[in-house]
């Protein structure tokens, strides 16, 4: 079992020396809580005859991360300086397990009903090359707005190797997924930013210097499994070549590289439709239903 880390890149150049590449915030201890919270923004509207629609806007997950209490100075300070990267609206990663740093994306579909599952290789696996999933750890499988189905599953096994996994549910899938869905271990949530309502307290406080707390609450990126799916192999690690020089937040903020659209049983006859695959925030519309 390993750890609870972050995982950021501090820039997003790889100029010489370390510049550019990942840093990993160690914390060494359990962390105190965490939770979870799943987003959906829409609104909706009513006509004067009845009629009812819907405006959904891209859905997401909420994460509150606590260490309380701790002691170490040396995270005090990894933290400290952890929170500029943060604060600019920059992307990051968390895992309650390092050990459990895995993500994959489908190879063909995931049906449901389905218990045998093919993926690709573990998207960051350049951030924990040991990183690997085993029987009885839960998983959570989403899509890509605007539908984004999610689920959650024990594993009954696991294999994995740079390109591709197998995945044995203990129980059926309840929706159908497909590129650019991705499954990852439950508290492993790759590519985090602090949203503008967060930046009105500081993430770490202490007590007289004595004991030291840390909160830290973000929203999962939207779209980032279609962003980074075809960039694993370039995400830089701790240590590097000069071919390895891609961070997560060069990728994201170019936009996704594979569109998503919703299938067909969704739209119905009398439905208006719009899916904008470019969007990478919580508030723009994507997906108008009438």
């Amino acid at each position: 079992m390993g750890n609870p880390a972050l995982y950021y890149y501090p820039t997003t150049a790889h100029d010489a020396g370390t510049v550019g590449l990942l840093e990993k915030v160690d914390f060494g201890e359990p962390i105190s809580d965490i939770q979870i919270t799943p987003i959906r923004r829409v609104s909706d509207t009513v006509a004067l005859s009845g009629y009812t629609s819907r405006t959904s806007w891209t859905s997401g997950i909420a994460v509150r991360i606590v260490l309380e209490r701790f002691t170490d100075d040396e995270l005090a300070r990894d933290l400290y300086s952890f929170s500029s990267h943060a604060e600019r609206g920059k992307a990051f990663g968390f895992a309650r397990d390092s050990a459990k740093a895995v993500a994959v994306v489908p190879a063909g579909e995931w049906n449901r009903g389905s218990t045998s599952l093919a993926g690709l290789g573990n998207i960051f696996r350049k951030w924990e090359s040991s990183a690997d999933l085993a029987a009885d750890d839960i998983v959570h499988i989403s899509g890509p707005s605007p539908r984004n189905n999610r689920e959650e599953h024990k594993l009954d096994a696991f294999t994995l190797t740079t390109s591709r996994s197998n995945i044995t549910l203990d129980s059926a899938l309840r929706y159908d997924h497909s590129y650019p869905a991705v499954l990852r271990h439950r508290d492993f949530f790759p590519v985090l930013y602090v949203p503008e309502a967060e930046l009105s307290r500081p993430m770490l406080t202490h007590d007289h210097r004595i004991s030291w707390s840390w909160e830290c609450s973000a929203i999962m990126h939207p779209h980032w499994a279609a962003s980074l799916a075809d960039a694993a192999d370039s995400l830089a690690p701790t240590t590097t070549t000069m071919t390895e020089s891609t961070s997560v937040d060069s990728v994201i903020r170019g936009g996704v590289i594979s569109p998503t659209t919703p299938d067909g049983p969704d739209t119905g006859s009398d439905a208006i439709e719009r899916l904008d695959p470019t969007v990478t925030d919580m508030f723009t519309p994507t997906w108008w239903r009438g």
